[in-house]
């Protein structure tokens, strides 16, 4: 355990003890880093519940931004919203801060506030296209999983099914002036918010045929947007 966990960390003195079974404290030279153990949410072997809370639920190399040490294997969780790595048969989740950010595999997951709507939310966001200039677009999306309850008929001619899993579409996030918000999935929402262009942005999506819910058309959108 703290060899996982001091590699994970990168720190030269670490102490290691349980507070109740929800938490795993360790204490470095960066000051005190909180993992919560996994614990409450049903998981895909428990119970009747049909499906999975992961895109991917294989564990795969990581890479902990900040340390440059070699990290654990990890995953991302859709349905939790949360990053895990196992540790003596114990699941594991990643601190969240204002500063952690995190590849597996090919996807780097930043953990950030957006704005979802009209509500602000703190969560897990994929990088997709970044864009390092503050007046240009940056790319996320986001990986969503949500349950659904087990439907009980209330008559004979209906069908009982089990609660299940199930995959929301991808929704895509624009980042600029160091806000991020939440992409307008149809030409006209988006074009609202480009009136200066909107013209010429219009051309293009017609042109190109964009659809705003597939990632290749949405980058070829943003690229496009970020030369005007």
């Amino acid at each position: 355990m703290i060899k996982i966990l001091c590699t994970l960390l990168s720190l030269f003195t670490t102490s290691i003890f349980f507070g109740q079974n929800t938490k795993l404290e360790v204490a470095g030279e960066s000051g005190l880093l909180y993992v919560t153990l996994k614990g409450g949410i049903p998981n895909t072997t428990e119970g009747n519940v049909v499906g999975s809370q992961y895109i991917n639920p294989v564990f795969e190399s990581s890479k902990v931004y900040g340390y440059d040490t070699v990290n654990p294997l990890m995953r991302y969780n859709a349905f939790e919203d949360e990053i895990e790595f196992i540790d003596n048969d114990k699941t594991y989740y990643l601190v969240k801060t204002d500063t952690t950010k995190v590849q597996i595999a090919k996807k780097t997951y930043l953990f950030c506030s957006y704005d979802d709507g009209n509500v602000k939310k703190d969560g897990y966001l994929i990088e997709i296209l970044i864009d390092k200039d503050d007046n240009k677009f940056s790319v996320y999306k986001r990986e969503k999983i949500i349950l659904i309850p087990e439907f009980i008929p209330s008559s004979s001619y209906q069908e009982a099914k089990p609660a299940h899993y199930k995959i929301e579409n991808d929704q895509f996030y624009l980042g600029i002036n160091n806000k991020i918000i939440k992409m307008p999935n149809n030409r006209k929402k988006f074009l609202s918010l480009l009136p200066k262009d909107k013209d010429l942005i219009d051309a293009f999506i017609k042109k190109n045929k964009i659809t705003f819910e597939k990632q290749v058309d949405v980058i070829k959108l943003i690229n496009y947007v970020n030369t005007l």
